[in-house]
């Protein structure tokens, strides 16, 4: 009867100390706290056109948003002939966006104001060059996650003009950035 209540007893300890045992890991993962800058960088992800079409995308952030080969694809579609879409983007050399912005911090996130500049570019088709003008707009704030350094934001196609006439543009033409920002 002693060795039961000494197994029974000594069992019971065993349990305490398992069950007093914390779960954490206590590796703590730090998330400084974001400022206006945390946004600057270089980033990779990629735009999505309304046309369901996906290009991958690189961006800078200094003081402006720079994407070096913006994706005009959709846009040269509202306004080129079908049957000379294909010489047209041959002809099409890589457009730069530039969108202005500003940052508010918001928690551990910024929220961006985002102001672009339109997007003009020349192209070539039936033996003729066109020069394009796409204004572009936010209706959206864009969003830095300082948690995870992620990149997000929305342009749409505001208005389309050719050689100074305007493009019927029937309903916005949404450009979908998401990326994240790569290690220094």
């Amino acid at each position: 009867m002693k060795i039961k209540t000494g197994l029974y007893i000594a069992a019971t300890f065993c349990l305490l100390a398992f069950s007093a045992t914390s779960c954490s890991d206590d590796d703590e993962v730090s998330v400084e706290p974001q400022t206006e800058e945390s946004v600057r960088g270089d980033y990779a992800g990629s735009i999505l056109a309304g046309t369901g079409e996906a290009a991958d995308a690189a961006l800078s952030v200094g003081d402006d948003i720079i994407i070096a080969d913006f994706p005009v694809d959709s846009i040269v579609k509202l306004a080129v002939p079908a049957a000379a879409y294909d010489e047209a983007m041959a002809s099409v050399p890589a457009v730069c966006c530039t969108v202005g912005y500003s940052a508010k911090v918001y928690g551990l996130n910024l929220l961006l104001a985002l102001r672009p500049d339109p997007l003009e570019f020349e192209v070539n088709y039936e033996g003729t060059g066109h020069k394009m003008v796409a204004e572009l707009y936010a209706s959206l704030n864009g969003n830095f996650n300082g948690s995870d350094q992620s990149l997000s934001f929305e342009l749409l196609l505001k208005t389309l003009t050719v050689d100074g006439n305007e493009v019927n543009v029937k309903e916005a033409l949404p450009y979908k950035f998401s990326g994240y920002k790569l290690q220094e």
